[in-house]
């Protein structure tokens, strides 16, 4: 059962949860028991893209709705059943009185909290909140693409002891994921970060190699979520025809001396301050991925702390 305050994009990450279950054999359904909104069903039969029935009832009561959906998909031998409800509250203390409530009579097996991640370090309180209500219930966070709300809102979620099981990157099916927090995180690096710091990068933490493929991919449209980059994509094209006559160690080392940007500059066929600039964008982008480095591995242990507990 999911549930959501309004703008959370409740029902869309619904129908993508039901559709990701399909592609691993499941045969998923939908039940509308959103008994507020006029065209909750049209919305929700949008989001499944007619590739999972959508059961809807001209009832009023959202717990009725739910148990007779769920009995009828069950006798059309549907075995993953997805129920998304009302998305009226703004105010979560209103919306969880109401869903529990609503978990009485139904009795899901799962309750997901769907999570706006746009509202940053407020998410503590509506994490918290839903734990008590929900001891066993899990979140999904949506909206994640600005830096700062992004941390907050996963680092609020996760002080809130509250599981995050999948993260999103596109529209497709295949692209919702089990929530693995590292992997995850990469794509929210920053695209602008200035902070000063010694130039003492770890090679582990950002290198070259990584910028190249980071850049491959976003020149080949394959970039799907993110912040904006540092450079655009003619930009990116260059560099990467300077990273392209780079030995291997250098790419791994990320270290290149003066005379060497010369003679990089002379096979690459380029000035060479724009190896200076590509070398520049590069330890910018390292910078950033220590400041990532940092503030996971405080998310990981709250993550870690709560399953040792658990």
């Amino acid at each position: 059962m999911f549930i959501g305050l309004q703008g959370s994009e409740k029902s869309y990450t619904c129908a993508r949860y039901a559709r990701y279950h399909m592609t691993m054999g499941f045969k998923p359904a939908l039940v509308c028991a959103d008994t507020f909104a006029i065209d909750a069903f049209d919305l929700l039969k949008k989001a499944s893209k007619d590739k999972v029935p959508v059961y809807r009832s001209r009832k009023r009561d959202p717990a009725k709705i739910a148990s007779g959906g769920i009995a009828k998909l069950r006798k059309h031998n549907r075995d993953f059943i997805v129920v998304d409800t009302t998305s009226r509250h703004t105010e979560c203390f209103a919306l969880l009185v109401e869903m529990r409530r609503l978990a009485n009579a139904v009795k899901p097996d799962l309750v997901i909290f769907v999570i706006d991640g746009s509202v940053g370090k407020d998410a503590f309180e509506q994490a918290r909140a839903f734990r008590e209500s929900f001891p066993a219930g899990v979140a999904i966070v949506t909206k994640i693409n600005t830096y700062p709300k992004s941390f907050g809102a996963l680092a609020a979620v996760a002080a809130a002891e509250c599981p995050m099981i999948y993260s999103t990157k596109g529209e497709k099916g295949e692209e919702f994921k089990v929530f693995e927090a590292e992997s995850f995180v990469r794509q929210l690096m920053p695209a602008n970060q200035d902070h000063e710091r010694e130039d003492n990068t770890p090679e582990f933490a950002y290198t070259l190699r990584k910028m190249h493929a980071y850049f491959s991919k976003a020149c080949q449209g394959k970039v799907l979520s993110g912040p904006r980059p540092l450079v655009d994509i003619p930009t990116m094209k260059l560099y990467i025809q300077i990273m392209d006559n780079m030995t291997s160690e250098e790419l791994e080392k990320s270290e290149i001396s003066k005379e060497r940007m010369v003679h990089l500059a002379e096979q690459s066929n380029v000035d060479v301050i724009q190896v200076v600039g590509m070398m520049t964008v590069y330890k910018r982008k390292a910078k950033a991925w220590l400041e990532i480095e940092e503030r996971m591995g405080k998310l990981n242990s709250i993550y870690n702390k709560w399953y040792l507990q658990k």
